[in-house]
């Protein structure tokens, strides 16, 4: 009933072609306009800075306060230095991929550097989240001890 109708064929016919889509990364950030594209860098510039300030000035401060030089602390120092991959990873390839509006990874010259970043931007933000992960449980754990046996954690010093 449908075959001899146009729209039939039309439908069956865009349907049953075998051409791939041809949807590029230009297509989607063709849309974004110059304002939305450094409102877009501006923000993930500020999200990086904060982070790397951040975690640089936790990880001084217990250095150089020798009152923090304890293993609860040692744990939120190894937090802050793992959360400092993340922002050095992946905020540079995210603000490049959104100025130059391509995915591709840029580095081309030197073939074992390139070979070299690519592996480590996407090993690293991994690594990150399960050191975090780790540090928090254990400080957790910490925590736990020393609420649930308050008399047996002053036992339980860095060098046991």
């Amino acid at each position: 009933m449908f075959e001899n109708s146009s729209l039939g064929n039309q439908t069956n016919s865009s349907l049953t072609t075998d051409e791939p889509l041809n949807i590029t990364d230009k297509d989607c950030h063709a849309a974004d306009s110059t304002a939305a594209i450094v409102l877009k860098s501006l923000a993930y510039f500020v999200i990086l800075l904060v982070s790397l300030v951040a975690n640089v000035l936790i990880t001084l401060v217990v250095w150089k306060n020798k009152k923090l030089h304890k293993s609860i602390n040692y744990l939120v120092v190894n937090m802050a230095v793992s959360d400092l991959f993340t922002p050095l990873t992946i905020m540079p390839i995210k603000i490049v991929e959104i100025i130059s509006g391509s995915g591709a990874f840029k580095v081309h010259s030197p073939l074992m550097l390139g070979k070299m970043l690519c592996k480590a931007c996407y090993f690293l933000p991994d690594v990150s989240v399960l050191v975090s992960g780790e540090s928090l449980l254990l400080i957790s754990l910490d925590r736990f001890a020393a609420v649930v046996y308050p008399l047996k954690s002053k036992r339980i010093t860095s060098k046991v």
